[in-house]
């Protein structure tokens, strides 16, 4: 039977590891806002970004989501989507997205669904799909299409994170949202698995390269909430 001391650990451990979660939250949104705002001393918290995933792999939403730092689900999450595509459904507002006609279930291995249109692979609906179809898919997206567009009407800052971007690619897709949303503030953040790199944050302009000291294929978890 565990003794007095061994059982207040076990309850304080939890507690410990959430408040730990929350100061790398704040220090992240402080640091970042910093970066963005050099020449003010004071936080002001409208400010802050609300972070949001532009995949590159389920890891980048499951690490915003466990630092609480994942605004909403949005659609890119827990999919991958070639970058072109990215621009291309953000600059459309995600016309033709998931189109019944252009979902294909390739029974596997692995067993994942496809949007041929768009190169996009969704590998946790495709129960989803078998049971209900292409409606049963567009009305599982639909809400999160609304919410990544609701945030660059309701915030001043996001910070979009994808795996592997670039700076030209970063500069590409800064300029398409500069014009659909000229009063937002966009800051691209690049996550990058480079475990020995001498810098592990280079910031220019708008983009953010960040190189990770452990390998991101390190990072665990991943689920379709």
């Amino acid at each position: 039977e565990l003794g007095t001391r061994e059982r207040r650990l076990q309850q304080y451990r939890p507690e410990r590891r959430r408040r730990a979660d929350l100061l790398l939250r704040h220090r992240l949104n402080r640091d970042l806002h910093r970066a963005s705002f050099p020449q003010r001393m004071t936080l002001d918290l409208k400010d802050l970004p609300a972070w949001v995933s532009l995949g590159g792999g389920c890891r980048v939403a499951y690490q915003l989501r466990r630092c609480h730092l994942r605004a909403s689900p949005t659609p890119f999450d827990w999919i991958r989507t070639p970058f072109p595509s990215v621009i291309e459904l953000i600059a459309t507002e995600f016309r033709d997205f998931l189109r019944p006609e252009d979902l294909h279930l390739q029974a596997g291995p692995p067993r994942v669904l496809r949007d041929r249109r768009h190169g996009i692979v969704l590998p946790h609906d495709a129960d989803i799909y078998e049971a209900g179809g292409g409606p049963a898919i567009q009305r599982r997206y639909q809400p999160r299409i609304a919410a990544f567009q609701q945030l660059f009407q309701t915030r001043r800052h996001i910070a979009l994170v994808r795996r592997g971007i670039e700076r030209p690619e970063a500069e590409e897709l800064h300029a398409v949202l500069r014009r659909i949303h000229p009063r937002v503030r966009v800051t691209v953040v690049g996550v990058h698995d480079e475990e020995g790199s001498p810098r592990a944050v280079e910031r220019t302009g708008p983009f953010i390269r960040l190189s990770a000291r452990a390998p991101v294929r390190g990072w665990s978890g991943c689920d379709a909430t």
